[in-house]
């Protein structure tokens, strides 16, 4: 699915003369929108694709409260799990700040809106991109619609399964909870780079595993901890941490940029 979007499309002309690389650029903080489809589709120019995927699971210990009913709350009942980098816009959409990331000399930050499906049976919640957002320079504030991005996040648990010789501690049950996300990224490479096409869309798969590879388990890992303060009869719903849920550790992005590969 794509992304919904602001109506204001500038030209492709526009995005082709940009130079992100000015200096007195770093000193403004601007923004840009992504695209629809059809938007991103009459865009001229080369264009490239980026794409990451992660499954991963935890296990979870059965409380009080089952995480059945806890995969069946209502968005409105659900915690934000980091106070810091996720905000809630109404009652199943939400605003999710992703840590800077620099690439070919550009640093940006996106900024997602997500939203909530929670899916009958307690089968666990699809969560999509609905929208995007990208703060950065001055320079990139005219590549509205240059750019799109398709994702989601599909969350499931099921009964543990065992190996032989493993078990349950006495008197317990075990539940695996598990998050599959899909990244897709498709932009309009500007004219001033001079990599190819599979170089530009190497540099660009590599960051956006380095997203899925650290965020999933984070995910999983704060997930799993809200679930058991829920399952003990907490319905707060606060937090359970500040800052960290969508840092990422961008030393080996920067170093594939600065040789190429």
């Amino acid at each position: 699915m794509s992304v919904s979007l602001s109506s204001r499309i500038p030209t492709c002309n526009q995005f082709k003369s940009l130079n992100l690389r000015k200096a007195n650029d770093k000193k403004k903080n601007k923004s840009i929108r992504a695209g629809t489809l059809k938007q991103f589709e009459t865009c001229s120019g080369r264009k490239a694709t980026f794409k990451a995927s992660k499954r991963g699971s935890v296990d979870v210990v059965e409380g009080s409260r089952g995480l059945k009913a806890y995969m069946s709350l209502p968005a409105t009942e659900y915690s934000v799990l980091d106070a810091e980098k996720v905000t809630r816009i109404d009652e199943t959409t939400f605003r999710c700040e992703v840590t800077k990331i620099s690439m070919f000399g550009v640093t940006m930050q996106p900024v997602l809106t997500a939203q909530v499906d929670v899916r009958p049976e307690g089968i666990g919640p699809l969560i999509k991109v609905v929208d995007a957002q990208i703060l950065g320079s001055d320079g990139i504030k005219a590549a509205n619609d240059s750019f799109m991005i398709l994702s989601e996040n599909n969350v499931s648990w099921s009964p543990k399964e065992f190996s032989e010789g493993e078990e349950a501690g006495a008197g317990e049950v075990v539940n695996c909870l598990a998050s599959e996300c899909y990244v897709e990224v498709r932009v309009v490479v500007p004219g001033w780079l001079p990599l190819s096409i599979s170089s530009v869309e190497k540099a660009g798969n590599f960051v956006m595993r380095q997203v899925v590879d650290q965020v999933v388990p984070r995910f999983l890992k704060q997930l799993s901890t809200d679930y058991a303060v829920w399952a003990e009869g907490d319905d707060s719903r606060a937090a359970v941490s500040s800052g960290d849920l969508f840092s990422i550790d961008l030393e080996k992005n920067n170093e594939a940029e600065r040789t190429g590969n």
